[in-house]
C-alpha cells in the first residue's frame, strides 16, 4: 500500500521512477497469485499454501522493516518479494472460501469474506498513514507483519477437506 510514498517521502525518488518501480511490483504480484493458483490445484490444498504464504509474507514484511532505510537496491529487492508474497494468498482466500461454503453456501460466505477484507483494507490504509507518521517506514513496514502472524494461526489446515 504504501511502496510508491515510501520511495517518494521516505527515499527521496522522484514519483515517475517510483511508480515505474512499483508497476513492475505489482506485475509480479500478479505472477505471484497465479503461482499460487497453480501450487494450490498440483497439491489439492488450498489452506497449506495459503499458511505459506502468511509465514512468507511475516518473513519479508520483518525483513523489509529491517532493511527499507538501507543499502536502496537490497530495500527495491525486498520490497518486490513482499509485493509478490502479500497478494499471493488473494485467489486461493476466494476459492477455499467458496470450496469450503459449498455449491448452496458460497455466495454467502464469499459476500462475508468481501466485506470483511475490504473493511479490514479501509482501516488499514489510514492507520498505516498514521503509523509512518509516527514511526516511520521501517517500523510500519515491521508491524505489518502482525497480521500476517495472525493468519499462521488461523488458517485451519487441519480441518481441510480435499477439493471437490
Amino acid at each position: 500500500t504504501f511502496a510508491l510514498v515510501w520511495l517518494v517521502e521516505g527515499r527521496g525518488w522522484s514519483a515517475g521512477s517510483a511508480g515505474a518501480v512499483v508497476a513492475v511490483a505489482n506485475i509480479l504480484g500478479a505472477f505471484g497469485r497465479a503461482a499460487a493458483g497453480q501450487i494450490s490445484d498440483r497439491m489439492g490444498s488450498r489452506l497449506h499454501p495459503l499458511r505459506w504464504i502468511a509465514v512468507g509474507a511475516s518473513t519479508v514484511m520483518g525483513v523489509l522493516g529491517l532493511v527499507a532505510d538501507g543499502p536502496i537496491w537490497v530495500a527495491i529487492g525486498v520490497m518486490f518479494l513482499a509485493s509478490i508474497l502479500t497478494v499471493a494468498d488473494n485467489g486461493l482466500a476466494f476459492t477455499a472460501v467458496a470450496e469450503r461454503a459449498g455449491p448452496w453456501w458460497s455466495g454467502r460466505a464469499l459476500g462475508v469474506q468481501n466485506t470483511s477484507q475490504f473493511l479490514a483494507s479501509a482501516v488499514v490504509a489510514p492507520l498505516g498513514g498514521l503509523m509512518i507518521t509516527q514511526v516511520g517506514f521501517s517500523w510500519t513496514f515491521a508491524l505489518a507483519t502482525i497480521p500476517a502472524l495472525a493468519a499462521i494461526a488461523l488458517v485451519p489446515v487441519r480441518e481441510e477437506r480435499p477439493p471437490t
